[in-house]
This record gives C-alpha cells, structure tokens and sequence, in this order.
C-alpha cells in the first residue's frame, strides 16, 4: 500500500467519505467525527454535548434499545465506541473485514435513527454524574478541566465537558433533539473508513441512511454557542488536602491549519517526547517526578502547548524552576544540530510506527478531515515537512510564544497562589 492511497468522495447529502485501503489486514473501521463537542454547548446546558454522546448509545429506529445495539456487534467481536472532544464527538466501530456492513448499519443508524427516549434521558443522567465524580476524584485527569478553565475562562471552551449538577438535572430530550438538529447537520459529519472492504458498499449504505434521516437538517443557530476562545487568568488552583501537587502550564498557541504547527509539534517533542527529553532528562532523572509530558493541541481557531506532570509539594519551586529555565533557553538560542536531529528523528518514528491499523489511520486522518477536508496530508508528506524544519524556525516560534505575558499554570493540591507564583 502506497502512503498516498487515501480516497475521498462526498455523499448525496455533502458529507464527506474519506477511504484508506488497507490490504494487510483484517480489522476495519467506520468512523464519525461531528464537529459538535462540548464547545458548542448552548448557554446554561454545559455537558450537552457529552451527554448527546451518551445517548446515542441507548437505542435506534432498528435496534431500540442499548443491549440490542451491542449485541448484533458483538456476536462477531465487533465493538462501539466514541468520546466528546473540545470541537468534536467521534463515533467509531471496528470490526472484521466481513461485518464492515453491519457496522456501517450500526454507526449509521446511531447519527440518524437514535430514538432519545424520555426514560432513557433520566436514566442516562445518573451515568454522567457518576461519570463526573469519577473525573473530580482523579487529579490527572482533573488537571485537564482546571487547565482549560485557566486558558479560556468563560464560555465555550473553558466551560468543564462534562457538565454540573445542575446543567445535567436540566437536560430533557428536546435539550438533545435540538442539540442533534443544529449540530448534526452533514457539512459538520466527516466519516472515514479503513481496511480491506469494498467502499461502494459502505457508500451506499451511508447515502441511504443520510438521506431519510429522521432529523430535519437546518443550519445550525450561531447563538447557542461560544465561537470565541475567552482569555483567563494566568493562574488557577482547584485546592484540596493533596500534598501531591498535579500541575499543567503552558502557553497558547495557534489554530489547527497554522503553518508553524509541526514546529511546535517538535518542540513539544523536544521538551517531553521520549525518555531522552529535556524535561524527563532534568526532572525525571533526578525523582522529582514519577512522570511529565509535553502535549500540544490545535482547534479551528486557537491552540496550546502545555506541559503537565504530578509533584509533592516541597518539589513544586524546584521543578518549576527548571521547566521556566528550559523553556527559557529555548527562546534564546537555536538548538543544537544533534539535538534536532533526534527529536526529528523520534518525531518521525513514532508517526510511523504508530500508524499502522485501520484505528491508527482514522484518528490521524479524522481531524483533518474535520479542520481541512481539502488539504488533506499524507504520512508521507508530514514526514517530508518536518525533515525542513531548522534550528532557526525552532527559535523563531519559541520567541513567539513563549512568553512571560502568555503563560498560563493550572493546580491541584494543597497549595496557595502564592507558593507557586515565586519561582
């Protein structure tokens, strides 16, 4: 298989059909991702979004309830699954080569025949606030709300994915039904399909489905959401008795098409990639931290490269003394020719090795897809992209953003402002 075998097509209905033949396996996939996440939330109904997520897992026109859903799956092995991202809700299945039919069917008739009973409303309820204790007694993954409300406090994104108790006691089914008509609209779904299937069929199957839905299709209402990221303050704290500190800081950075992308991709790699990073060498090595990584994350319109990791308390000063120092030197001097070739290096070899499955292909396409349908970039051609970066663009964009007025840190534990603040 050639790196440049993606097939695109659109429905009847304008969505867009994205194709990677895989010959090598046996495994295929059929995803949805709909640019309807959390974002989007309509004012004073936070969490509508996930929770839209979750029921269309109850039950369809065709199999009307969540066992029935699962079972026409899973008695070939197949599986569903889907989580609500920031701009996006990805639904996907994977399954054999032999049942891509019936998991198209499957995926399909959850976009456009899910049934969002009364009952199953009420039920569903209790799942997402047992679902959000989970996420508030979990500091690592805690962090991650803490952080988004750091960097765009307010509406929209800074808004926690998952609701409050009072926004999740609101929803009613035509909370949802609306949810799905302004949202769910075919410019905003991108599906995409990988394995060794016939994508004719799968075609077929999707133009049926998409063009009887049973969900009129209107434009969505501009009003109900936040396009707009809201700054924050640069310091935020969720306290609790924890003497184990979980910090996320960063910087905001650029939208998901941005040219410089990949060279904060790198520079991310620099800082927390692999078990060589700068960051893991210095705070690793030593024990101050079981673990620390440098993450990036581009949306339609904004972006942010954050580093995050857990620390006692009597650490904090010391560790976040050497991330500033790092970060620092990043933006006053060009890196060194070994160490850009390693982080090319790693760069590229992980693209590579962890884009091998149908799964792997659909979430390294499903964004693009979504951002960019039209400029769609092969593996290939990344790769290439990121062999031209220099020493030079790498110190061009850290002075860029990698500044006093642009940082942004995020807490949990026991500690105060001004602990933190001092280093």
């Amino acid at each position: 298989m050639k790196l440049n075998d993606l097939q695109n097509f659109t429905l009847n209905n304008g969505s867009r059909l994205f194709f990677m033949p895989l010959t090598n396996t046996d495994s295929s996939i059929v995803m949805a991702t709909v640019k309807a996440g959390p974002r989007f939330d309509p004012i004073e109904k936070e969490g509508l979004s996930h929770f839209t997520e979750h029921m269309l897992f109850r039950g369809t026109k065709k199999y009307p309830s969540r066992i029935k859903l699962a079972e026409v799956l899973e008695k070939s092995g197949a599986q569903a699954d889907a989580f609500s991202y920031y701009e996006t809700n990805k639904y996907w299945i994977k399954s054999s080569k032999e049942d891509i039919a019936v998991a198209t069917d499957n995926l399909a008739e959850r976009i456009y025949a899910s049934l969002i009973k009364k009952e199953d409303i009420e039920t569903e309820k209790g799942v997402v606030k047992e679902e959000k204790a989970i996420l508030f007694s979990n500091p690592e993954k805690l962090i991650w709300e803490i952080w988004n409300q750091t960097l765009w406090k307010g509406e929209g994104l800074g808004r926690v994915y998952i609701g409050n108790e009072k926004s999740i006691d609101s929803f009613t089914r035509n909370d949802v039904l609306s949810f799905i008509k302004n949202n769910y609209i075919h410019n905003n779904i991108v599906y995409f399909v990988g394995g060794n299937i016939n994508i004719e069929k799968v075609s077929e199957k999707l133009n049926l489905f998409s063009t009887n839905t049973v969900f009129d299709q209107d434009e969505p209402d501009s009003k109900i959401s936040n396009f707009q990221p809201v700054r924050g303050q640069n310091i935020n704290i969720f306290r609790n008795n924890s003497k184990v500190i979980t910090i996320a800081l960063g910087f905001r950075t650029i939208p998901q098409n941005h040219e410089s992308k990949t060279v904060l991709e790198l520079i991310s790699t620099f800082l927390g990639g692999g078990m060589s990073s700068k960051l893991k060498q210095k705070i690793m090595e030593p024990g101050y931290t079981y673990s620390i990584q440098s993450t990036t994350e581009n949306l339609s319109d904004t972006g942010y490269l954050v580093i995050n990791l857990t620390t006692s308390k009597n650490l904090v000063k010391k560790v976040l003394k050497i991330i500033y120092s790092v970060i620092s030197e990043l933006t006053q001097k060009p890196l060194k020719v070994q160490e850009l070739e390693l982080i090319k290096g790693f760069y590229t070899g992980q693209l590579k090795i962890n884009n091998e499955t149908a799964q792997d292909w659909s979430f390294y396409y499903s964004n693009q897809a979504i951002y960019s349908p039209d400029k769609m970039e092969t593996l290939e051609e990344k790769v290439n992209r990121v062999n031209k970066i220099n020493s030079d663009k790498i110190l061009q964009i850290s002075k860029e953003f990698f500044r006093k007025d642009n940082f942004y840190l995020a807490a949990i534990g026991n500690i105060k402002e001004k602990e933190i603040i001092n280093f």
